[in-house]
């Protein structure tokens, strides 16, 4: 078995040398660097790190990792972009793989900074992904490395961009995590606008049901299905085999295995493989032999259940923070956390002052925040204020919500300010 724990010269390092140990990698230090400006036709063996590489006067911002190993993994970037940074995903994975390491960013992003997430589209004349396979065949080239071993990787858009290569690279391989195989159907709305146009598109971009077909390439694709939107997009492989999904490994050819996973996360689409279970699934995708690993994933998925599920905690207890230190703050908060819930009493006693906390696994994440307040406490003073209060039951609510953690805090706080006064008073009295 490949031995990943031996690859990175960070790992067992002492402490006090890990600076030392991280300025001799080479790519921690070209990451930052300027990148220099080819055409595709320009490019040659020697040229390597940060790259603008113009193909077809598209420029393209790349990062390309060298290795003594004829195996390149390429890299490509998701979306839900909130500006028109770059963003090489995955990258830093390059210590643990035994190859070379590509990153491509999508274009779109720099050309239209409003664009969240293109999937590497282009427009109606041109694709930016048939540009992209260009400038892959042009350094395998160049390095002398098969087509046999290049390993497509990428996650949402990215992992669209991943399968779409590897169906247009014959002999490759794709490992695609939470990929949207339809973008059309997804809930974006740039994928609604521009990808309707594609019915009769040239460089068939509409969807990738087309892979089950393909006996050249190999497919990996990991899907949550915890999250609809994403079980939704593998569904059709299943239905045109008569098929029932099942949790766990899916063979449905020898070239296409789906993993499917349960992994409750407040936004379950975001569910991410690391490098080493991306190394275990490289090593199946190699060998054919798919049953063998099914225990292994198995394994694999309840690992990082274990460690989505701490996550959920994480966000929880953050916002439990915020309301210990600023709100509260001398009084001690009794909770009581449930799966997509976090209940505060403010009142230990009587319990009838309490917070409700909620990350609502939906595709957008949407946080909420209310207070109830029971019916026979006194909160005039609050009713009175500029904020709604309804009635829920025996209880008084008013709540803030938000897609984001930080903004429904924002919220929140602000309403804290403004009644931070009749808030304890009414504490007092209902103790």
């Amino acid at each position: 078995m490949y031995d990943f724990y031996t690859q990175t010269k960070l790992l067992n390092c002492d402490v006090d040398k890990v600076d030392l140990v991280r300025n001799t990698m080479n790519a921690d230090k070209t990451i930052t660097n300027t990148p220099i400006t080819v055409n595709i036709e320009n490019i040659t063996k020697n040229i390597k790190g940060r790259i603008n590489i113009i193909c077809n006067q598209i420029n393209f911002d790349c990062l390309l990792i060298t290795n003594c190993q004829k195996k390149m993994y390429v890299c490509l970037s998701g979306g839900g972009r909130k500006n028109s940074n770059v963003s090489f995903q995955k990258w830093s994975w390059y210590p643990f793989l035994d190859g070379y390491v590509l990153a491509i960013e999508d274009p779109s992003y720099k050309l239209n900074p409003n664009i969240k997430t293109a999937w590497y589209y282009g427009n109606e004349r041109e694709s930016y992904l048939y540009y992209a396979i260009e400038i892959v065949k042009k350094i395998l080239v160049e390095h002398d490395i098969d087509s046999s071993e290049v390993t497509f990787v990428g996650g949402s858009a990215g992992g669209y961009a991943a399968l779409f290569l590897a169906d247009l690279l014959k002999g490759s391989s794709a490992i695609a995590i939470n990929p949207q195989i339809c973008p059309i159907d997804w809930n974006d709305s740039f994928g609604k606008i521009v990808f309707k146009n594609c019915l009769n598109d040239k460089y068939l971009r509409k969807d990738l049901y087309r892979i089950l077909n393909n006996d050249n390439s190999k497919f990996f694709i990991y899907t949550n299905y915890k999250s609809i939107y994403d079980y939704k997009q593998v569904l059709p492989f299943f239905e045109s085999l008569s098929i029932k999904p099942k949790y766990g490994l899916n063979v449905l050819s020898n070239n296409l295995v789906i993993l499917l996973s349960n992994i409750a996360y407040n936004d379950p689409h975001l569910t991410q493989l690391d490098v080493h279970d991306f190394l275990i699934i490289n090593q199946m995708m190699r060998s054919a032999n798919y049953e063998c690993y099914n225990n292994i994933l198995l394994y694999m998925i309840e690992k990082m259940r274990a460690a989505y599920s701490e996550k959920n905690r994480f966000d929880y207890y953050k916002l439990l923070s915020f309301i210990q230190n600023d709100i509260v703050r001398d009084k001690t908060l009794l909770g009581e956390i449930n799966t997509n819930s976090l209940i505060l009493y403010l009142d230990e006693k009587a319990r009838s002052v309490y917070y409700e906390i909620k990350i609502v696994n939906v595709r957008n994440k949407l946080c909420a925040i209310k207070l109830f307040i029971r019916n026979d406490i006194d909160c005039t003073n609050l009713k009175n204020t500029k904020y709604n209060f309804k009635k829920v039951d025996d209880y008084l609510c008013v709540h803030f919500c938000d897609t984001s953690i930080d903004n429904c805090v924002d919220k929140f706080n602000m309403f804290v300010e403004d009644t931070y006064d009749d808030m304890y008073n009414m504490l007092m009295n209902a103790v």
